[in-house]
């Protein structure tokens, strides 16, 4: 897994509309998930959050941005992480729209496998993984692999200490691609189901797509494909 990058994204999204005391539309918000790739040095962007950016769906500003920016070049997913948040901050993005970033960077010992959160509302970039690291990073709704994942304890009552469930953990250093594919969908479709039957919006779920980076290209294992509805 040293060299292989795994990304999955569903194409779910729910729509809500802010309104005034006259009843007149504030702004529309849309929360959901979007995967979005370019051949720029094999990076590739998603997101998650709010899916509204200047009464544009988010896509569509990304698509400028790809566009406008980086103007078909190859460029590190670092800078292509501090672009985007450069970009989407001058359109005043609102709170809860975020994005991950993914590729690979040159290093000493050959190719090192990069992974940004970009958070333009706050003005952040930040590095999710660790050098030399495996490991798995989610967002959105992230509560159900929070609890799948991590550690937990069940609450007592009386005053009485916690009580550890047993946890086992995930060797994420010994996945093979296969693995890392399966665990990508895993990831999307338990928290499909699980919404499923809570009492919450529903916000995750639909086709799931699912791309694999390595440093000689990219391959989309799954892609929603645009059809014409009768």
């Amino acid at each position: 897994m040293h060299r292989i990058l795994c990304t999955a994204c569903n194409r779910n999204s729910t729509r809500s509309f802010e309104r005034g005391h006259d009843g007149n539309i504030l702004e529309e918000a849309y929360r959901g998930r979007y995967a979005r790739q370019r051949l720029l040095n094999f990076w590739p962007e998603s997101s998650c959050g709010y899916h509204a950016i200047k009464r544009f769906v988010c896509i569509i500003q990304v698509e400028s941005f790809i566009v406008e920016m980086l103007k078909g070049q190859n460029h590190p997913a670092e800078q292509v992480a501090n672009q985007l948040k450069d970009y989407l901050v001058a359109l005043n993005v609102r709170p809860g729209t975020l994005f991950h970033v993914a590729g690979y960077a040159k290093a000493a010992a050959g190719l090192d496998q990069t992974l940004f959160f970009v958070d333009p509302a706050a003005g952040n970039v930040s590095r999710l993984n660790p050098i030399n690291q495996q490991g798995a990073n989610w967002g959105g709704e992230i509560d159900v692999l929070q609890r799948l994942l991590n550690e937990v304890a069940l609450i007592q009552t009386g005053g009485q200490p916690p009580t550890p469930l047993p946890f086992h953990g995930v060797p994420f250093e010994f996945f093979t691609l296969q693995d890392a594919i399966d665990f990508a969908v895993y990831g999307i479709r338990s928290t499909i189901e699980t919404l499923r039957f809570q009492a919450r919006e529903k916000t995750v779920g639909g086709p799931i797509d699912v791309l694999v980076i390595t440093p000689d290209g990219s391959k989309w294992i799954e892609e929603k494909q645009l059809v014409a509805n009768p």
